[in-house]
């Protein structure tokens, strides 16, 4: 079959995981048609390699596309430029349409008529099914968004001696868009516990999150890495992988959870609707809802 996916973008977990999933295929043809001009390559220049034609800004040449493509799929996340598009989404004449979201629907619900837009609607987490029954049931609706992710290449966690130092890690976007309002009275809820404790954070980060730890009378219990490309084979060096995520979320798979379970690496996460579905509480790894937990 030829699949052709519509996204705004190919950033970040979503470029990892449209782009990872169609060139592990190996059997059907694929091209991604970017509602925006790209601004981070990575997965641009990664689909590109293994065969799978990008293009964007160009109504005509998708209008082409769409009659020789036997499956057009309609990456979902809410922005600007994908509400942009739903009102041409519900036009469009192709020979099968999907949705596959990459949010839970939770925060923010899904428009009107955005279920109902498209042949199939598939989902990245069970939350999403179980919200919005009319979508179908998790064995025919339900992939997970995480590319081309194989747990084998994952070499676990083999030593779990702790130093002087407890070294607790967090991979992911650091920002008050994530993390709760509360979040420094989480920090500061561990240090109280354990003093010597430091905290490295792997990702962007915002400029207001960033002024906060700089500002904090806790400043030197961070290390603010940013962006790196081997983040998988760092945080084995790590004791726990902390995620103390806001309730207002629209996580679906949490990349970064999977790869620190996959690596063996003890989590605690938040306990929040989305995240319960990620691991079984005091067996993979732990549920916390207040700094106290």
């Amino acid at each position: 079959m030829n699949i052709l996916h519509i996204s705004a973008h190919l950033g970040d977990g979503a470029g990892k995981a449209i782009t990872g999933l169609s060139a592990s295929d190996g059997i059907n043809k694929y091209a991604c048609y970017l509602l925006d001009e790209p601004r981070k390559m990575k997965w641009v220049d990664f689909a590109l390699e293994n065969g799978i034609e990008v293009f964007w800004n160009d109504a005509e040449k998708l209008s082409n596309m769409l009659s020789v493509f036997d499956v057009v799929v309609f990456n979902w996340w809410e922005c600007k430029i994908t509400l942009e598009f739903l009102s041409v989404w519900e036009t469009l004449i192709a020979k099968r349409k999907i949705i596959w979201t990459h949010q839970n629907g939770l925060f923010p619900p899904f428009p009107a008529g955005l279920i109902e837009s498209a042949d199939k609607f598939l989902a990245t987490t069970p939350l999403t099914i179980k919200k919005y029954p009319n979508i179908g049931t998790l064995e025919d609706n339900l992939v997970y968004g995480f590319g081309n992710f194989h747990i084998e290449n994952f070499t676990p966690k083999n030593s779990y001696k702790i130093s002087e130092t407890l070294e607790i890690v967090y991979v992911g976007m650091s920002s008050y868009k994530r993390f709760p309002a509360n979040i420094f009275d989480f920090f500061k809820a561990i240090i109280g516990r354990i003093p010597n404790v430091k905290f490295t954070l792997f990702g962007d980060y915002s400029d207001d999150f960033r002024n906060d730890v700089l500002s904090s009378e806790i400043a030197n219990f961070f290390d603010l890495r940013g962006w790196v490309n081997d983040v998988i084979a760092r945080i084995k060096e790590y004791d726990i992988g902390l995620y103390i995520i806001k309730d207002e979320i629209s996580s679906t798979t949490e990349n970064s959870v999977i790869e620190a379970l996959s690596c063996a690496l003890p989590i605690v996460i938040s306990k929040i609707e989305p995240y319960e579905y990620l691991l079984e509480d005091g067996i993979s790894g732990f549920l916390a809802k207040t700094p106290d937990e």
